[in-house]
Formats: structure tokens, sequence, C-alpha cells
């Protein structure tokens, strides 16, 4: 679940930590738990990585990501779908770097 957050100063983008994509600026996003809706997982995914409530705005549909490494040993690349969300963040705070 990716979300393309859209704030009165912009959009929101993270400096990733962990692999794979360590050091490279991302959209938030996690995957969907057992159990749980796309919708319920948007809401989940920006309080969990924002601290931020979001209104749906439109939905990407599902798109890959293909990379040539993965995060477990003995496994020769990694690839996943995602699903990705237009949202409009209702609350929080963002910093901004204009």
């Amino acid at each position: 679940m990716d979300l393309l957050v859209r704030t009165g100063d912009g959009l929101v983008f993270g400096m990733r930590e962990n692999d794979l994509a360590a050091g490279y600026w991302f959209v938030p996003g996690a995957r969907v738990k057992n159990r749980e809706t796309r919708t319920e997982a948007v809401h989940r995914v920006a309080e969990d990585e924002l601290g931020a409530d979001v209104q749906i705005v439109e939905s990407l549909g599902a798109y890959e990501h293909i990379y040539d490494t993965a995060d477990i040993e003995g496994v020769d690349g990694k690839h996943y779908l995602a699903n990705g969300y237009v949202v409009e963040a209702t609350t929080g705070e963002f910093e901004t770097d204009n």
C-alpha cells in the first residue's frame, strides 16, 4: 500500500532508511495486514507513518516494484505489487524542504 499524500504545501515524501531503497525519497507505505481492507490500510498507514488522518481522493490501481536484491538470504531479487492511493491530509504537521 503506497500513499501519494497531498497537503496545502505539496506532496509528502520520506527518506527510506531500510533496504531495499535505503537513502532514496519514497512515498509512505506499508503492507496490508491480514483481514484488513485496503481502505483500512490506507488510514492505518497514514496514522502509523505520518501521524495524520487522510481522505482518499483516488485509487491509482496496482503497480509493481522489482529489485535485483532481496532482504532475505538466499533469495535472488524481490518483486511485489503495490496498490497506490492519492490522499489529502486532513490532520498532521509536515516539514517542508523547499
